[in-house]
This record gives structure tokens, C-alpha cells and sequence, in this order.
């Protein structure tokens, strides 16, 4: 093959590496004004090839005044024949869209003539996802989880501030290098080689609790997220929880402590929600409404309670012609609306007795509580009908009694003044 003939092959073969390859390339004369440019490259500024052409990086406003300055020289490298090696810039697309690209540049001898040679890479998603690991090491940093990282042989190779300081030690850099085991006392080892590993092993992931072992020797409740890596490694999450295993105790215990005295108190006790429908009660509200404790869930109070004035309307509790006016109706609603708990209101309702109709009076008080996230009333209802009867009667008598004292001095006196004539009218005047 001649010269000349080798020279239009390598040409020829040069062309179409450059049209058809995927790296946007582009050659500019050595003042940077554009000579040609492949589609890759189209795409990647937005312009076409004609409105580049004779063109410099500058009057197209590709890049920033701090950037141009910059590429001016790397040119003059390019102009002595020095390659320069990728560089990265922020490219300005004909959208106004910036992108970060690497460039390479170098010094082409084409047909005798002398050249730059560039090809440019979009390294935007590379440069993000850097960005992006870079914000996730800091917060593994700063993170008050301990995280860290065991290669194939169980070891730690990766450990932040965090992990280290749950177990007590000074230092991620006083357990690199050593095995999950140091962490842990033989009896949790054990548990974790039949168990925990060959879980973690067949699934690829495992989360539950266990018991660590600090630099002390002491033991703590831990939470536990493992997970396997690529190259056989292990990804570990922990969280000391030895605090909140207490507060859970503490809180268990005195939840029993409530559910005892809850279902023991002499007073009906019933948990309404917003629509006044019953969703516990205790042993007192059964045996004032004469049902069971399960037969009373979702009916509405009044309903469970069997008062009277529900059955004026077919629909019931609350649509009774004395409903709107209800004192236990409307305590309920009030404290659901306002949030103000009510306490001791007295009430009297008509309750049936066996045929008969009587009225008790009731004193009656609310508390809103928050459960699950839901707003519910706590409806406390005693039955002080005796009390009052009581009270009533001690009235009457206390009425009756000051009649007899008043009538039997208005007797002595008349006795005194008719046996001494001198003193009538005395025991009169200071009676009154």
C-alpha cells in the first residue's frame, strides 16, 4: 500500500471513530475556534455542528469567565505538544443547562496540518453520586447509630464514632482489624454462629435484638440490623437500647398497675370514641348496665347504659327529644372538641326497674386520652343515687327537727309567762 493510500485509510478509519464513537469529540484550530465535532458532542452542548463552526468555547459562552482562562492554558500546553490529561469543567449547554465534564486534550497532525484533538465526558451523575457519598459518610459520621463494616473474614474494616463508643471504647481504630466476636460474651457468640449468622447467610439480611459486651466487660441490650455485601463482607447497624428496654419495663409495670385499678374500680369506667360508641368498659360499668363487658363494646353509652330516653327514638342514644340536653351526651362531646376534661357534673337519668321507671342520679366525669394516635374519652360514671337520698333525707329531718325545737320553745315560753305574770312578754322578746 503507498503513502498516500495509507494516509486516506487511517483517515478514513479516523472518521469513523470520530462520527460514530459514543465520547463526544471535537477538533478547533490552535487559536480554540471549532473545526468539526462529532454527534455526541452535538448533543452534549445542544448546538448544532454549523452554528459551532468558527466558533470558540468562549463566544459561545460554553464555559465561565474562570473557566476559559483556564482552557486558554491548556492551549498553550497543546500548542507545544503537551497532552493534558482530564480536566474537569462546568459546561454551559445552549439551555442554560451546566453539566460537568472531563476533557482531554492533545496536539493531531491531520493532512499536514496541526490541530486540538478533545474528547469530553458528562461525568454529571459520577460527580453526584460522589457528592452523594460523600453527605452519606459524613452522616454515618455523625450518626448516633454505630455503623460499620466486616470484610469476608468477619472483621472490622469500617467503624464510625458512634459504633465504637456503644461498646465503650475510645476509637474506631481500636477495633479495626478484630473479629465481631470481641464484641460479644460466648454465650451471645454461640447464639450468633447457630442462629444469627446462617440467617443472615441464606436471607442476606437480619434484624433483631441481642446482648453486647463492652470494653468493661459489662452487658447491654442492643438493637441489631446486619446485612451482606457483595464480596462476602457485612454491613452492621447497632443501637444501644438498654435505656429503652428500662423505660419499657417501667411502662409495662405501671400499665399493669392502671389495667388493675381500671378493672377494679367501683366506678363505671368506659373508653368512648368520637362517635360516643364504647370500646372497653370495666366490671362496674357491667354490673351497672347489667351486661357484659363484651356486649357493651360499640354500643353507644346511654344504649349500654339502658337509659330511658334512648328508647324515644328508633335510632336511640342521642336522637331522643331529651338527648340534645343530655349532661353525659354533651360532657363527652365537649371534652372530644375542647380537649378540657370535666369533673364530677351531676345527673339525673331515668333507668328501668324491673316495670317501674326511676331516675338516679349519676355523677359524672371525662378525660381525654390519646391512644394509638386516636383521640378518645375516658367516661367515669358513679351511681350516688343513696347519697343523695340520703342527703335528702338528713335534709327532711334536719327540717323537722328545727320545727320541734322551735314549736316546743314557743310551748315553753307560753308555760313560763302564764306561771309568772311579772315576766309576760319576756321569754316572748328574747325569742325573737
Amino acid at each position: 500500500m503507498k503513502d498516500r493510500d495509507k494516509e486516506q485509510y487511517h483517515q478514513k478509519r479516523f472518521r469513523i471513530i470520530f462520527n460514530q464513537t459514543s465520547d463526544p469529540f471535537y477538533i478547533t484550530d490552535l487559536e480554540g475556534n471549532f473545526i468539526d465535532c462529532n454527534k455526541a458532542f452535538e448533543k452534549l452542548i445542544g448546538y448544532s455542528k454549523e452554528e459551532i463552526i468558527d466558533k470558540s468555547f468562549h463566544q459561545l459562552g460554553l464555559f465561565s469567565e474562570k473557566d476559559i482562562a483556564r482552557a486558554q492554558r491548556t492551549l498553550e500546553k497543546n500548542k507545544k505538544k503537551q497532552s493534558v490529561g482530564m480536566e474537569g469543567y462546568i459546561l454551559i449547554r445552549k439551555d442554560n443547562q451546566k453539566i460537568m465534564v472531563e476533557i482531554f486534550t492533545c496536539m493531531a497532525d491531520i493532512t499536514g496540518n496541526k490541530f486540538i484533538l478533545a474528547i469530553i465526558r458528562d461525568i454529571t451523575r459520577r460527580k453526584k453520586a460522589e457528592e452523594k457519598i460523600k453527605k452519606y459518610a459524613e452522616a454515618i459520621k455523625f450518626s448516633m447509630d454505630g455503623m460499620a463494616i466486616l470484610n469476608g473474614k468477619e472483621e472490622y474494616v469500617f467503624l464510625n464514632d458512634a459504633h465504637a463508643k456503644i461498646y465503650g471504647y475510645d476509637s474506631p481504630e481500636e477495633l479495626i482489624g478484630k473479629s465481631w466476636r470481641f464484641l460479644y460474651h460466648q454465650e451471645e457468640i454461640k447464639r450468633f454462629e447457630n442462629e444469627i449468622m446462617t440467617k443472615l447467610r441464606e436471607k442476606g439480611k437480619w434484624q433483631g435484638k441481642a446482648i453486647g459486651r463492652k470494653k468493661d466487660g459489662s452487658k447491654f441490650y442492643q438493637e441489631l440490623s446486619l446485612g451482606t455485601l457483595e464480596d462476602n463482607g457485612i454491613i452492621c447497624v447497632v443501637r444501644d437500647i438498654t435505656q429503652r428496654k428500662k423505660e419499657q419495663t417501667q411502662l409495662k409495670n405501671t400499665l399493669s398497675e392502671l389495667s388493675a385499678i381500671y378493672k377494679n374500680a367501683p366506678v363505671a369506667m368506659m373508653l368512648v370514641d368520637s362517635e360516643r360508641k364504647i370500646l372497653k368498659a370495666n366490671g362496674a360499668a357491667a354490673k351497672f348496665a347489667v351486661r357484659s363487658p363484651e356486649e357493651m363494646i360499640g354500643m353507644v353509652g346511654g344504649e349500654a347504659l339502658r337509659c330511658l330516653n334512648a328508647l324515644d327514638d328508633p335510632r336511640g342514644c342521642g336522637y331522643g327529644t331529651k338527648c340534645q340536653d343530655c349532661q353525659i351526651r354533651n360532657a363527652v362531646l365537649d371534652t372530644f372538641k375542647d380537649g378540657k376534661n370535666r369533673e364530677q357534673i351531676e345527673i339525673w337519668l331515668p333507668f328501668p326497674f324491673g316495670e317501674e321507671r326511676k331516675e338516679k342520679c349519676l355523677l359524672v366525669s371525662t378525660a381525654l386520652l390519646q391512644i394509638d394516635r386516636e383521640d378518645r374519652v375516658l367516661l367515669s360514671v358513679g351511681d350516688i343515687t343513696e347519697r343523695k337520698m340520703t342527703e335528702e333525707s338528713v335534709k327532711q329531718s334536719r327540717q323537722e327537727l328545727k320545727k320541734t325545737l322551735d314549736a316546743t320553745i314557743e310551748t315553753i315560753s307560753k308555760i313560763a309567762e302564764t306561771r309568772d305574770p311579772y315576766t309576760s312578754g319576756h321569754q316572748q322578746r328574747v325569742s325573737q
